[in-house]
């Protein structure tokens, strides 16, 4: 559907910023997939549960592992989905946004990221010090188990200088664990699976792991997409340039995702909302829309095959050399590009075709 619809190419005029900047409107959309998404967040625990709820909607359950794995896949997606949300929200100056922000992340356990987002990533994007930024040749799979531990640790840390610079290096280490936030999030998980544990039984239980693990791969793959390869250049002496439009990519913009796709004006202005991101044409481009390249990204050699060669090209326009290919969304496509689009898109057919094959036989 994408492919065949029209592109988002609108950019808001300067002079219609600040109206569309300051119309509440735009959150309506926000809220509300918060909020269906958390109701059938609880539906689906109810459903893999070991209550038995005689109602409509509550009777039919998964009986294969393959059903299991389609049901958990489909949630997992949706909640990767409520995380673009609460991205946009937990950048806002509201409380109760960043809060309704925070809770897109708790559900899967992932309560920290909105530290690590906002303290570590927005700082560090397109450095080896960021754990959301994935290297040149790493795949999906490795970048999510490194993105996550690394992410956590580096949570932690930050939060120990937080407590050591308020209390002095001599703080007791009582009052360094119970005021570190990610010993509180870490509390209020456990707590959450004793709850999911005495209302709902162990299958709930079970199923809340497996949407954890898909959740957190969907974000991971967001920011895989949105990162990979990108790295800044440092100076001589070890001070990193700033932050610009190049340090991360954009796709082919569309109302999904909220506007996720435009993501380097997201980088190089974050004060933005969704409703005033800019289409930067001239910044990084994947050759393919959003959801396409989550799809290539669980095929390595594929993803390789079709991005690394605009890692390179970017990397030539950074130093300041002539690019021999197009990074961009304007630039036009050399041969090699070209079958990127072709090999791209034989492999979102494999895929979809290796989907209904499990389905129906």
């Amino acid at each position: 559907m994408d492919m065949i619809a029209p592109d988002d190419q609108i950019n808001i005029s300067p002079k219609s910023e600040m109206a569309h900047y300051k119309d509440k409107r735009w959150n309506i959309p926000l809220y509300t997939y918060i909020f269906l998404e958390t109701a059938t967040w609880i539906w689906a625990l109810i459903v893999m549960s070991d209550v038995e709820v005689d109602l409509p909607g509550f009777r039919m359950k998964p009986e294969t592992n393959f059903q299991y794995f389609c049901f958990v896949l489909q949630f997992g997606y949706f909640t990767g989905i409520a995380t673009a949300c609460g991205h946009e929200l937990y950048h806002r100056k509201e409380w109760y946004d960043k809060l309704i922000g925070i809770w897109t992340n708790t559900k899967f356990f992932n309560t920290h990221y909105i530290l690590e987002h906002i303290q570590g990533h927005h700082k560090q994007i397109a450095t080896l010090e960021d754990p959301a930024t994935a290297r040149k040749g790493e795949t999906v799979y490795a970048f999510w188990f490194r993105s996550v531990v690394t992410g956590n640790i580096a949570s932690w840390k930050r939060e120990h200088g937080r407590i050591k610079k308020t209390y002095g290096d001599d703080v007791s280490y009582f009052r360094l664990v119970v005021e570190n936030r990610m010993f509180q999030f870490d509390m209020f998980h456990l707590s959450m699976m004793v709850t999911i544990y005495c209302l709902l039984g162990l299958n709930a239980l079970i199923y809340q792991f497996w949407y954890t693990v898909v959740g957190s791969l969907m974000l991971e793959i967001i920011n895989y997409v949105e990162h990979y390869g990108i790295l800044r250049k440092k100076d001589e002496n070890g001070i990193y340039e700033s932050i610009s439009k190049f340090h991360s990519w954009n796709a082919r913009s569309s109302p999904i995702l909220f506007r996720l796709q435009r993501h380097s004006d997201h980088h190089a202005h974050s004060f933005r909302p969704y409703q005033i991101l800019r289409r930067l044409d001239d910044a990084p481009y994947h050759p393919f829309e959003y959801l396409h390249a989550f799809v290539i990204t669980l095929i390595p050699p594929l993803w390789f095959y079709c991005v690394d060669s605009r890692v390179e090209y970017l990397r030539e326009m950074q130093e300041g050399k002539e690019v021999s290919g197009s990074y961009d969304f304007v630039s036009p496509l050399n041969a090699h590009q070209k079958r990127t689009r072709i090999a791209g898109n034989l492999g979102l057919v494999f895929m979809q075709a290796l989907a209904c094959y499990f389905a129906f036989f």
